[in-house]
């Protein structure tokens, strides 16, 4: 279908007409989601933004709008534009048995609501109502992030928390990466809102110092890294580059979060997740800067690899990351949050990432040889080729214990102060 060029930056005219009758080369399938748009919004005729608009009265009006305008304006990658239009919006799912609580999760600089499709269902089986966003920018393609801030991020989780508590006193935050720093604004900026946070691959501090310049590069350069112009810098459920715009943006949670969590102690049940090689985040020092902030009893540090040096507190949890049997290296930094069976990025899924080097040839084997080895961004051994692992083999034991920390303010004592026995239903996970 058309796209814009990288250097064509003139908004797609967009009105009820242009919805019906879209020449991107989609299915009509998700057009007839995108409809209702023409009802919530009225019959506009000014061009799509770059970014989704916020301020919708309900969640379900504010999802069909994004899905509208991801279907719009997105730079598709694969022949599959209904599971892309899909994996790029918000999502709810509501669950059989509710709980009475509810949880939105957030996800990372350049990602997508896909990132919590396997976490949320696992949360949804056990009576939590799950709602992922779309944070400004994403989901589209990655020229649409030039202009965005943080502060339209933060507004953006902000108005989805406000939506949220209307119907549920009770909410927990869950974010990837980027969103856990923004979870964690939230909790600094309105400490009695929430219930707790789950953190996947939190990004308060990274391994590279020329973060440190984004901010100066940002007045001279759009792009650290063009994107390319067939995908548009896109992949199916992420982006491969962003503009520097998103850059600072991230810079800027990054450091508010770091702040925070290094000069508070935080009383509420947290869970974090991170892994010994994640390329990104410099995980080595931020698992010794939870382990300190995190004053909850129940709260949790799982840890994928050989934990570094020190004394930790039995918060901490270490879990092997060199799996050989699953042909395992070691764990990515997007790995965590995703299932063996996600039908894209599972033991078996249908996307294989061989963006994990510079090398063109490393790219080519890794799309070609069968039995390729997994492990964090950049790994090489000499022997083996390598796709970057997408999924977490320990996914299952994991949900099971952000469950645990979820529920741990659930289990009242008795009058006596003797919790009351129950025969367990089922053996636990180890």
């Amino acid at each position: 279908g058309h796209h814009l060029s990288d250097n064509e930056h003139s908004p797609i005219e967009v009105n009820c007409l242009s919805i019906r009758n879209s020449n991107h080369g989609m299915n009509f399938k998700p057009l007839i989601i995108a409809l209702p748009v023409a009802f919530l919004i009225g019959c506009a005729s000014e061009p799509t933004p770059d970014m989704l608009p916020g301020g919708q009265p309900t969640f379900d009006s504010y999802a069909i709008q994004a899905k509208a305008y991801v279907a719009e304006r997105r730079h598709f990658v694969t022949d599959d534009h209904v599971p892309e239009i899909e994996g790029n919006s918000p999502f709810e799912i509501q669950p059989k048995n509710p709980n009475g609580q509810a949880v939105l999760m957030i996800h990372g600089l350049g990602d997508s609501p896909w990132t919590f499709t396997d976490i949320g269902k696992s949360l949804a089986d056990q009576g939590y109502l799950v709602r992922a966003m779309l944070l400004p920018g994403h989901g589209t393609r990655p020229a649409d992030m030039i202009g965005v801030t943080s502060e339209e991020w933060t507004k953006a989780v902000n108005e989805q928390v406000a939506l949220l508590k209307k119907q549920y006193p009770k909410i927990w935050l869950a974010g990837f990466s980027t969103g856990c720093n923004l979870a964690l604004d939230y909790l600094e900026e309105h400490p009695n809102d929430v219930e707790g946070l789950i953190l996947f691959s939190p990004a308060m501090q990274v391994r590279t110092s020329l973060i440190k310049l984004a901010p100066i590069v940002d007045l001279f350069v759009t792009w650290l890294k063009a994107p390319d112009k067939k995908t548009a810098g896109d992949a199916p459920f992420k982006y491969n580059t962003v503009p520097m715009d998103a850059i600072v943006a991230f810079k800027h949670t990054m450091d508010t979060s770091n702040d925070y969590l290094i000069k508070n102690k935080i009383t509420k049940p947290v869970i974090v997740m991170m892994s010994q090689h994640d390329s990104i985040i410099n995980t080595q020092s931020l698992v010794k800067v939870f382990d300190n902030a995190l004053t909850n009893p129940a709260s949790k540090i799982i840890w994928y690899g050989k934990l570094p040096d020190g004394k930790y507190t039995k918060k901490v949890v270490a879990k092997p990351d060199y799996l050989p049997e699953l042909r395992i290296k070691s764990f990515a930094h997007m790995s965590i949050p995703f299932s063996p069976d996600n039908v894209w990025y599972g033991k078996d899924g249908k996307f294989r990432y061989c963006r994990n080097s510079a090398s063109a040839k490393d790219v080519q084997d890794c799309r070609n040889v069968p039995d390729v080895w997994y492990g964090a961004w950049g790994t090489h051994d000499g022997e083996h080729s390598f796709a970057r692992l997408t999924y977490n083999p320990y996914f299952d034991w994991q949900a099971n214990q952000i469950l645990k920390v979820m529920k741990s303010g659930e289990q009242k004592p008795r009058a006596s102060g003797i919790i009351e026995k129950v025969e367990p239903q089922q053996k636990e996970l180890n």
